[in-house]
């Protein structure tokens, strides 16, 4: 009989496909879009398009979490549950990506001329809509990555492609998100979304329907008992292993997410407001103004054939505050040197999420075989360290002089956070075969919730703070004219706020128990039991 010393390394000798892998990975594309695409467009959508307050839409998303404190939990314990010919997963994943798209769809297309609150409300309901079947789909998802293998190094290379094709899909589609919008609605934003929404959505089903398509479910369980959930909910959150791993998940989300939103602020405010964006903003004012336009009708002058080139021509325009106090006066809050650089700023954005893609599919190949080489522990450690230094170093080098240099911090980070997703699950299908080990059961399903659970409420508080930090700061949203005490604020929050965060990472990390000799040891113990069973 075969001892705990004795066992082969690295778990079973099993190795996936990568036609299997790459139908995994395939769902990863839908889950970065379905993750990032509110935080990508919430706020320059309702609160710089439609001027809701940015303090609102960052409670209403985090209202939603609430819900999920209750679905996610309760879509892990229905999928382990489940006993079906097409198996406890893939019809989740099947029919929440297709539900997915649809809410996708509507969320983007708010009631024209409706009220503050009728927008606001129709966000919250469309978002609670979007993020169940979000649920539907994501839990499942994890739960069938968690048992496709046993291997310890095939968990790492299996996590690996799944991130190559997040960055694939944070690469083609999140990195135009923003742009495209104002590219559809001729320079609006608002008019563009909806769109937007509808791609989005055909690519959240298309993507999203193939690890239900194309994969095998490898744990069989028509044996295992039922578990309630309130049980199954207890005994994921009191192990030990899983909730370092929650706080690990949650601290690093959180550094990483906060950045994305706040850096488009920063742009509009203070990056591209300089002497280059005034000199390119007057080179071309009069296709600028040909567009105004068509939009402009005097309130103040109550005079339908007084344009906006009218108004232009008489003022001073390269300084843009006569706009701003027009624009304030006529209680709207169209302003052409404001739009100008907000599409501006959304150009910089796709900038640097396709240095951040780009960069993440190159790097993890790499980043796979460091986790092979020194563990997955050790790696995320490096890893870490390295996001810190990447925010930390941005008060230095994110300056208006030099636009470009904020881009910097897109390719530092796009490795490091990429790690965070190949060992975080990677190391939680571990924690699976720990868990089996001590509770004799197979529950990926309620430890993919918890894990499906932390990615949302990660996601929805760093957007729901740097909303607050929007407010914060008094960053005006009818203007691109900023105060130098905003400016400040944004500064130090951006380069310095994460940096607890991911002290805090660090810390757990080394607390994490499980090493590779740990799991060699519980694959030995796991089939001792399949073979005396």
């Amino acid at each position: 009989m075969k001892t705990a010393g004795s066992s082969i390394k690295s778990g079973s000798p099993e190795k996936l496909s990568l036609l299997s892998r790459a139908a995994y990975g395939s769902g990863g594309a839908a889950e970065v879009v379905m993750a990032n695409l509110v935080i990508i467009l919430a706020l320059p959508i309702f609160n710089l398009g439609l001027g809701i307050d940015a303090g609102l839409i960052g409670l209403a998303l985090f209202i939603q979490k609430f819900w999920d404190a209750i679905s996610d939990p309760l879509m892990g314990n229905i999928s382990d549950n489940t006993r079906s010919r097409w198996g406890r997963r893939k019809p989740y994943i099947f029919f929440g990506a297709i539900l997915t798209g649809i809410f996708c769809m509507l969320m983007w297309m708010p009631p024209t001329g409706g009220s503050d609150k009728t927008i606001l409300i129709y966000f919250i309901l469309t978002t609670l809509l979007f993020y169940t079947s979000y649920t539907v789909f994501f839990v499942p998802y994890n739960a069938l990555g968690f048992e496709m293998t046993t291997n310890y190094d095939q968990r790492t290379k299996l996590m690996g492609t799944k991130v190559m094709f997040m960055n694939f899909g944070s690469l083609a589609f999140l990195s135009i998100a923003l742009k495209l919008c104002f590219t559809l609605g001729s320079g609006d934003e608002v008019k563009g979304v909806r769109y937007v929404g509808v791609i989005y959505g055909l690519i959240i089903i298309a993507f999203g329907v193939v690890p239900s398509l194309f994969c095998r479910e490898r744990v069989m369980t028509k044996k295992q008992k039922k578990t309630p959930l309130f049980k199954a909910v207890g005994t994921t959150l009191s192990n030990k292993p899983f909730m370092i791993l929650c706080g690990i998940i949650f601290a690093m989300l959180c550094a990483g997410m906060i950045g994305g939103p706040l850096m488009n602020y920063m742009n509009i405010g203070y990056t591209l407001n300089n002497e280059t964006t005034r000199i390119e903003y007057r080179q071309e004012l009069p296709v600028l103004l040909e567009t105004a336009d068509k939009e402009f009708v005097s309130i103040k002058k109550n005079d339908p054939a007084y344009t906006y080139r009218n108004f232009a021509d008489s003022k001073i325009v390269d300084s843009g505050v006569e706009f701003n106090e027009f624009t304030r006066q006529r209680g709207e809050t169209y302003n052409v040197y404001f739009s100008y650089i907000k599409n501006k700023a959304s150009s910089y954005m796709i900038y640097g999420m396709l240095i951040y893609g780009t960069m993440g599919i190159i790097c993890v190949p790499g980043i796979t075989a460091l986790g092979v080489r020194f563990g997955k522990r050790r790696t995320l450690m490096g890893s870490i360290i390295l996001a810190a230094v990447a925010y930390g170093m941005s008060w230095f080098y994110i300056t208006p002089s030099l636009p470009w240099l904020h881009l910097i911090e897109r390719a530092m980070a796009a490795p490091a956070f990429a790690s965070v997703f190949v060992f975080t699950y990677a190391m939680t299908a571990d924690i699976c075969d720990v868990d089996e080990l001590e509770s004799g059961k197979r529950r990926e399903g309620a430890f993919g919730a918890i894990y499906s659970l932390l990615m949302k409420v990660s996601a929805s508080i760093a957007i729901s703070l740097s909303a607050l930090v929007v407010k914060w700061v008094a960053f005006d949203s009818a203007t691109a004219l900023q105060s130098a005490d905003t400016i400040l604020k944004m500064r130090l929050f951006f380069a310095f706020g994460p940096l607890a965060l991911l002290a805090t990472a660090l810390f757990l990390t080394i607390k994490f128990p499980i090493t590779r000799k740990k799991m060699e040891e519980v694959q030995a113990l796991l089939a001792e039991r399949k073979a005396e069973s």
